[in-house]
């Protein structure tokens, strides 16, 4: 049984009528009876009986009635306190996000969000994405930001935008325009910390190419000394 089933049966039972009944709650009789016929397959038996113009409760219907009018209160209940909670834009928004997003972009998200919700507090968390996600499963992350699709089935996810990834060069170096990616793994790289999500990416890509990638230079994003160099 579900919760629309047991609104209409209750309101049958209000209105001793299925006619009254599907009037006040906006339907059709016809779909009406086909879901309280579904109720009745389910409980293996009629919990309304016409007599007349007139319906009433069978002993079934007897017993149903006080569990539907708790459950429907409690449903209107939830539904209430959740709505003043939104109206109020109140409480604490917890991030998960990775260190480059956060850098160029998380902080005009936060500053824009605060703008529409003044009051709500921020906790953001710079992790790699195993983490996240673990967190997200969980329950102790409200949303997070990262570069590759979600490996549980269990997380939902929405794709923001897209970013490319530019490989530099001393000019000269590279003689073929364009280049293919197998291509520019045959030249020493310096490459991100394994495990970040960039090197994920790169990783990724260079495997399904079946290509091996040339590291020369280790760095980690965020560093201050770290500068360009020549490959």
């Amino acid at each position: 049984m579900d919760i629309t089933q047991l609104k209409y049966f209750k309101a049958i039972e209000e209105e001793r009528s299925f006619t009254r009944a599907a009037k006040k709650i906006g339907v059709t009789q016809p779909a009406l009876s086909h879901q309280i016929r579904n109720l009745e397959h389910e409980l293996g038996g009629p919990v309304l009986e016409r007599s007349g113009r007139t319906v009433t409760l069978t002993p079934l219907g007897d017993v149903l009635l006080p569990h539907a009018r708790a459950l429907i209160a409690q449903l209107d209940q939830a539904r209430n306190e959740t709505l003043a909670h939104v109206n109020a834009q109140t409480g604490t928004l917890r991030i998960g996000t990775t260190q480059s997003f956060n850098a160029v972009y998380l902080r005009e998200i936060i500053a824009a969000f605060s703008r529409a919700y003044p009051n709500t507090t921020f906790n953001v968390q710079e992790l790699l994405v195993p983490e996240m996600e673990d967190q997200l499963l969980e329950g102790s992350l409200d949303l997070g930001f990262s570069y590759f699709p979600a490996k549980h089935s269990g997380i939902e996810e929405t794709v923001l935008y897209d970013e490319a990834l530019v490989a530099a060069a001393p000019r000269g170096l590279v003689r073929d325009s364009p280049i293919t990616f197998a291509a520019l793994c045959a030249y020493p790289m310096a490459l991100p910390t394994p495990n970040t999500q960039t090197r994920r990416i790169i990783d990724e890509h260079a495997r399904q190419t079946g290509s091996t990638l040339k590291e020369r230079l280790i760095y980690r994003f965020g560093c201050a000394d770290f500068h360009a160099i020549g490959l």
